[in-house]
């Protein structure tokens, strides 16, 4: 997720137009099953199904880790 967290979309056709059907929180992954060019935009459907704008995403970075 981005900085601000992203809106989630049951319906690609709505998205963006009405009330969100979910507020997703600031720094949770997600995995994508699916990308669409749409609406002035690429967006996104999750495993769930929810449609997100691709913009209100970021970039996951791995983490600094490391064993012994």
């Amino acid at each position: 997720m981005g900085a601000n967290g992203a809106s989630g979309y049951e319906s690609l056709e709505r998205a963006g137009d009405d009330a969100p059907d979910e507020q997703l929180d600031p720094g949770f992954a997600l995995a994508t099953v699916e990308a669409r060019t749409t609406r002035g935009g690429r967006w996104v459907r999750t495993r769930h199904g929810t449609w997100v704008d691709a913009s209100e995403l970021g970039a996951a970075r791995p983490s600094g880790f490391q064993g012994e």
